[in-house]
Formats: structure tokens, C-alpha cells, sequence
């Protein structure tokens, strides 16, 4: 990892020595793990959804070219050590799960067939292409469900 980062920031970062303090985890496709609030994070590769709570804390500090806020990060974080809380999927029928995680503010589902969803929120495509309601999206689109309306959501079976 240090010298995968350091190859990536040759002019030196100090998110390389962070890296030192930060439980490393690489996930496999469909893992879940759960970030409290005022938790220091990093994401380095892959394809990744990323899901917060409404927030105006999001503070970098290392490992990018967007600005840098050290000492709002110091001011927010809590920097306790800590293990992983890894989130296991709950079946809810043919093709479908839901992750729940230790706060009230979202759920996330994953929908690998066609299938009617009804609710607030957003769904990601991250593989083929498929439809909502006559509208169609592909890899990497996003589409908000709007609260109490019901969508048709049909994916293409070969991209699945």
C-alpha cells in the first residue's frame, strides 16, 4: 500500500504516513462496510457508492489535489481506534438485498432483476443497461425514485 501511494504522489503526501493509522480493507464486489460520522476514510480504487447522511463535513486532507482543511479535519474527528463494521446484505427475494446500517438516515438495496421498487431514493446502474418508467439509463446513470411513487425497473439480463 505505501509504495502504491507513494508511486501515485512522488512529491510526497502526508495521507501516505496517515495510511499507517487507517484499517485497510480491500472489499470484493457486493461487500458493505459502515463509517460512523467524524470517522477518517479514505476510498483508493475500484468502482465504489459512497452513501452519507445529509452533511457539510466533507473534509480532505490528504491523497488529493482538492483542497486541504487540516484543522477542521481536527477539530471533527474522532480518532479512536477502531475495527470495521462490515454490513451483511438481508434477502428480500429473488435477486434483491438490503443493507441496514446503524443509523436511521438510509438503507441501500441492490436489485439484480427485474423487480417494482416503491420509496424515497436513488438507484445506481453499475453494470448493462436497463429501464425505469420509459426511462432508460446505463452503466453509471443515477435515478431518483421520488417518496410513495412505484417504478418497473428492468435490467437487460446478459449484462447482469
Amino acid at each position: 500500500l505505501i509504495l502504491s501511494l507513494e508511486s501515485h504522489f512522488p512529491e510526497g503526501d502526508v495521507g501516505i504516513f496517515l495510511s499507517f493509522l487507517l484499517n485497510y480493507e480491500r472489499l470484493q464486489p457486493g461487500e458493505v462496510i459502515f463509517t460512523g460520522p467524524n470517522v477518517v476514510h479514505a476510498y483508493l480504487s475500484g468502482e465504489l457508492v459512497e452513501v452519507m447522511a445529509p452533511s457539510d463535513n466533507v473534509v480532505r486532507v490528504a491523497l488529493t489535489s482538492k483542497y486541504r482543511d487540516t484543522a477542521t479535519l481536527l477539530q471533527l474527528c474522532k480518532f479512536e481506534p477502531k475495527g470495521v463494521t462490515r454490513v451483511t446484505p438481508r434477502p428480500l427475494g429473488v435477486g434483491q438485498a438490503e443493507y441496514r446500517f446503524p443509523v436511521r438516515e438510509f438503507r441501500f438495496r441492490t436489485i439484480r432483476i427485474d423487480a417494482e421498487v416503491e420509496g424515497f431514493g436513488v438507484a445506481f446502474l453499475l453494470h448493462g443497461r436497463g429501464g425505469a418508467n420509459g426511462v432508460e439509463i446505463g452503466c453509471g446513470d443515477a435515478l431518483l425514485i421520488p417518496h410513495g411513487e412505484r417504478m418497473n425497473i428492468q435490467l437487460e439480463a446478459e449484462s447482469l
